[in-house]
This record gives structure tokens, C-alpha cells and sequence, in this order.
């Protein structure tokens, strides 16, 4: 995840390993009865052991089909991931969600259906916006209002994180638009298959914020300052979702300027401090969690 605020006032060859499949046809994933990841990274992609170092004779083809073992969160590690969500495909050896696809859903480990429909966006959006203004409301705050441009400009945000495959706050909102106050959460959430669970995750996350000690994210959806939001939505393919969050002061009195000055420098702090304290009382705990399928 990533976040970012800004306001003005007036980042040997190696030896192949195949899979079940070496093919250059569509995913099979789907039709096995048990997980299933199919490698989408090609030519090939990386191996890494359980403390997240990278395997430096091994790699697995592009479209080949790997059993999976165990689902885990990898964090640190030579590599510096950041909550980077893994499968086992060996018993020593982790391959990465994002360079792969599952045949089953990493909350639960139950299998997808052949024809998976993503939730209606649209209904994704306001379930996220409903439960954002629920965080601000458990914290004194006003709820945002919908602004339909920075919907439309999140959405097209979105859309290029997920055409580019990684998250970067390159291109966002106030580097076209340099007027107000504005922030921007990015993010890639899992699709539950549940509009409303789903809705709750991605918000968990940002509140959460694993790996960012300054707490960005949760700290941009409580700024008391920002009056406005708009979201995008896109699914990747692969169970997971390009979550973007723009948020928008569109004017700055005078009398905003020193809080909101106050409140970038506590942006910039690690963890929270009084009075910006908060919590969070979701209504459905959704976050994934380490799962053993075997």
C-alpha cells in the first residue's frame, strides 16, 4: 500500500524447474478440485525460502500449474516486502501472489467457481464509502461526500496501477490538479466475493496500514480537514482488487492553514498521539490471516 499528501494554500544462468503443465495455453486452474496457483509472470517467475530470500537456481515457467500448501503474509526480508502475500509450492519454497493466479479464494481456501464474476463495482464503491464514513464517524469526524470527478479520476488511477502491476503514486491527483489540500491511498485488496466483506477488508487495511509505521493510510481516511473522496475500483484477474482513494479539500481558508499544517507534520510521525488518537470497531473482521490448506 501506499499513500501520499500533498497541499498548497493560495521509488549465472539458472536452472528450470517445470510444473504439472508446460503449455502456453490459458490458466487450467480451474479445473483441479484441490488449490491450484498457474505462474503469469513470464518467461518465469522467482522462488523465495521461508525467511524471504530469493532461490537462486531455481524458477518456475510462465503457465505452469503448482499445488499449494500453505498462504502466508512475507514481510522484511532482503527484498523488503510489504505484507507480500505468498503461496508454499514446496516445502521449503514461496512463490508470489502477485506473479501467479489461485484457483480458490486465499481467505478461506474454497475453491472458485469455473465463471468468476467480480462484485458489482458500483455497489463495491458505495459499500467502501459506507464503511469509511462509519471510521469517521466512530472518531468524531464528518462523512465524506462523493465528488464525481475525483471518482472518475480514481477510477482511471486504478485502472493504469493494474495495466502497470505494482503500486506508485506517479500521475495521482494533484500533480494535474495543483489547487487545495488532497491525499491518495492506493492499494491491492482481495475480492471476498461479498460485496460487503470485501468493502471491509479493503478499508481494514488501510486502517491497519502493515508495514508503515506512520500510519499514512489510516491517517489520510481521518483527516479532519478533507470534506471530500472519490474512489476506483478494478479487478486484476486474479482474486484481488487496484483500490484507489483520493481525497480532496478543494478550498483552504486561512484559518485551515495552521491545523492543517499541524496535522501534515503528524502525518509524517510514527503511530498516533493524542488528539488525533483513534479506533476502529468493524463490523466484520475479514482480513486475511495465514491459512493451511493441507
Amino acid at each position: 500500500m501506499c499513500w501520499k499528501h500533498y497541499l498548497t494554500l493560495t521509488t549465472a544462468t539458472l536452472a528450470l524447474v517445470l510444473g504439472l503443465q508446460m503449455t502456453d495455453s490459458t490458466s487450467q486452474a480451474a479445473t483441479y478440485n484441490y488449490p491450484v496457483v498457474t505462474v503469469t509472470k513470464a518467461p518465469y517467475a522467482s522462488l523465495y525460502n521461508s525467511e524471504g530470500e530469493r532461490v537462486v537456481d531455481r524458477v518456475l515457467l510462465a503457465n505452469t500449474d503448482w499445488r499449494v500448501g500453505v498462504v502466508r503474509y512475507f514481510d522484511g526480508g532482503p527484498e523488503n516486502f510489504q505484507h507480500q502475500l505468498m503461496y508454499q509450492v514446496s516445502t521449503s519454497e514461496w512463490l508470489r501472489a502477485d506473479q501467479s493466479q489461485a484457483n480458490f479464494n486465499p481467505q478461506t481456501g474454497q475453491l472458485l467457481p469455473v465463471a468468476n464474476v467480480n462484485a458489482d463495482q458500483s455497489a463495491l464503491i458505495n459499500a467502501m464509502l459506507t464503511e469509511l464514513n462509519r471510521l469517521r464517524a466512530q472518531n468524531g469526524l464528518q462523512p465524506l461526500t462523493n465528488n464525481a470527478e475525483l471518482s472518475a479520476f480514481s477510477q482511471r488511477r486504478a485502472e493504469d496501477l493494474r495495466q502497470k502491476g505494482y503500486l506508485s503514486h506517479a500521475g495521482w491527483w494533484f500533480e494535474s490538479h495543483p489547487v487545495g489540500y488532497a491525499a491518495e491511498n492506493i492499494e491491492t485488496a482481495f475480492d471476498l466475493h461479498d460485496i460487503n466483506k470485501t468493502a471491509i477488508n479493503a478499508i481494514g487495511e488501510f486502517y491497519d496500514d502493515p508495514g508503515n509505521p506512520n500510519l499514512g493510510h489510516r491517517k489520510s481516511m481521518l483527516n479532519p480537514y478533507f470534506t471530500q473522496v472519490g474512489m476506483g475500483i478494478v479487478a486484476d484477474g486474479y482474486g484481488r482488487f487496484y483500490i484507489v482513494q483520493t481525497f480532496l479539500k478543494p478550498d483552504i481558508q486561512e484559518s485551515d492553514a495552521a491545523g492543517i499544517k499541524a496535522y501534515e507534520n503528524y502525518v509524517n510521525e510514527k503511530g498516533e498521539r493524542a488528539p488525533y488518537n483513534s479506533h476502529y470497531d468493524r463490523a466484520d473482521q475479514a482480513i486475511i490471516k495465514r491459512q493451511d490448506f493441507k
